[in-house]
């Protein structure tokens, strides 16, 4: 598929399952960086897949969804030293 008929491909898909249309190839790259992350995929890695060159760049753009991935890390750390004889 060439990519200048990607608009069309999701316009057709979209209309095909009812949701709106006008999403942009920018909505769904920022959709899939923030599930990434979500499911604890370092941020390093969505950097890479993203191309960001700078980290900054990547962090500057999704830190709002670190807050939810940091408590799930302290509970992890708590769970793993309750455990612990």
């Amino acid at each position: 598929m060439v990519l200048s008929s990607f608009p069309l491909f999701l316009l057709s898909y979209a209309i095909s399952l009812r949701i709106p249309w006008d999403i942009r190839f920018h909505d769904l790259r920022h959709s899939a960086a923030t599930l990434l992350l979500s499911m604890g995929i370092s941020a390093k890695v969505v950097q890479e897949i993203l191309g960001h060159s700078n980290f900054s760049t990547t962090m500057d753009r999704y830190s709002h969804v670190l807050p939810s991935m940091q408590q799930e890390a302290m509970n992890k750390m708590d769970d793993f030293f309750r455990q612990q004889p």
